[in-house]
């Protein structure tokens, strides 16, 4: 896990966890994000999401420990993110300002507004969740697949089943 998502000693965290988001983690690849979270949505059990996720919000390594993933939550490109009309010297952490993660680019307001965007496509993966309750509640299993970058699973409750096939293209 450290050499493929926290390769770099201030990315992990006590030794054993690591202090990112996952975007910058999966370096801000759209279809690698989705592919993540449908995993995680199709998983059994209840799915936990970190705030900001939903938008592909980036962490801030040059803070302390777990305060890299803890900035504000990033609602629009106005004064401190949306998140407060404190002074910005006020605030308990900086908001992410700049590059690909900044707050003027990745929003709330602006991806409400894109169809296309990242939070209106997980709005609509949890609807299908919702709407499935055999990935929560069914019997999960896993189908072999060739080839190794498919995963396939089955889920069954009751008399109903689902089925999904996730696909990591090159």
């Amino acid at each position: 896990m450290f050499r493929a998502f926290g390769p770099d000693e201030d990315m992990q965290l006590y030794g054993r966890g690591i202090r990112r988001r996952l975007a910058p983690m999966l370096g801000n690849d759209r279809s690698r994000i989705e592919l993540a979270h449908s995993l995680l949505l199709t998983l059994p059990g209840t799915p936990v999401l970190r705030y900001g996720d939903e938008i592909g919000m980036g962490d801030d390594l040059s803070l302390p420990a777990r305060e890299s993933v803890r900035t504000p939550m990033q609602w629009n490109d106005e004064s401190n993110c949306g998140f407060s009309f404190a002074a910005p010297d006020r605030l308990a952490l900086p908001p992410i300002a700049d590059g690909q993660f900044g707050y003027r680019t990745v929003n709330v307001q602006a991806q409400r507004r894109d169809p296309d965007s990242l939070l209106n496509w997980l709005q609509r993966a949890l609807r299908r969740r919702k709407e499935c309750p055999e990935f929560a509640l069914g019997e999960c299993t896993w189908i072999d697949t060739d080839p190794p970058q498919m995963l396939a699973q089955r889920f069954e409750l009751g008399d109903s089943t689902c089925f999904t096939i996730s696909v990591r293209s090159a």
